[in-house]
């Protein structure tokens, strides 16, 4: 479930980065169908859904060197969520 997440968050990353840095070249520099974009977005909205808590927080995770991970409340994933939608 953990890799799935990840994989679906990747993927709303590098639409995030091909919508944002995409203007600066042309159009067939960056062409992607609107299919694929489509669904990228809806899978990383899909994603923020399920991952935010009830309390609008989205998860911190920290890990040590044992991969041995607990949750950390800290208010800036959140922050970094928000700026990123924004």
């Amino acid at each position: 479930m953990k890799k799935n997440i990840e994989t679906i968050f990747l993927a709303f990353v590098i639409t995030l980065s091909v919508l944002s840095f995409g203007s600066k070249k042309t159009y067939s520099q960056t062409y992607i169908s609107f299919s694929v974009i489509s669904q990228s977005i809806e899978n990383g909205i899909d994603f923020l859904y399920y991952s935010q808590l009830p309390t609008g927080e989205f998860k911190t995770w920290a890990c040590d060197k044992n991969d041995s991970c607990y949750y950390d409340s800290s208010p800036f994933v959140t922050t970094f969520v928000l700026y990123s939608i924004k």
